[in-house]
């Protein structure tokens, strides 16, 4: 599970493999904080930690600066982590497809409240189990989703404990700021 605080809010991912129950059925099941924001993310996706941990710190910023493109804190989060401008394209490329067995659980609340104990209780509603390993992406099919190309990944030297794949896709997370 990874835990971050930044600039008021907390931040947890966390991956929950063997779904017993659906995840779209989650919000009628399972007593929920008000004031949390939960979302399912495709665990293909994922290739690097940071990719979470950038894409919560961005629509942080982005509601910090009243610059946020969706009006719930879990839909930007989403656009940020998809590097899509348009939510519905956001949807299609990084979340929940109905079916998966496993997804990547983020949670995001304001500080003062633990996001762990919410990821707990999500993974126990859904029948999964936590993994402890949240990169579960392919590099293939996450160059493919944020139209890296193999020539663009040549072109990077190897730096210290970074991958030039994982610093192409921060890059794209980024950039999606300015659009």
């Amino acid at each position: 599970m990874i835990i971050s605080n930044y600039q008021g809010y907390s931040f947890a991912a966390a991956v929950i493999e063997n779904l017993v129950k659906d995840p779209f059925e989650l919000v009628g099941s399972c007593e929920l904080p008000k004031d949390c924001a939960i979302q399912f993310v495709d665990v293909r996706c994922i290739y690097t930690y940071r990719q979470l941990l950038i894409s919560f710190m961005s629509t942080v910023d982005a509601y910090m600066v009243n610059a946020q493109r969706a009006r719930k804190i879990e839909i930007e989060f989403l656009l940020r982590l998809s590097g899509k401008r348009q939510i519905g394209e956001a949807i299609e490329a990084v979340g929940y497809k109905k079916g998966d067995r496993s997804i990547c659980l983020c949670v995001i609340v304001k500080s003062g409240r633990s996001p762990e104990g919410i990821v707990r209780k999500v993974a126990t509603c859904l029948g999964g189990s936590l993994s402890s390993n949240v990169e579960q992406g392919s590099l293939e099919y996450v160059l493919s989703l944020y139209g890296i190309s193999q020539q663009e990944l040549d072109c990077l030297a190897p730096s210290r404990g970074s991958k030039p794949a994982e610093l192409l896709v921060l890059e794209r997370i980024t950039m999606s700021r300015l659009s």
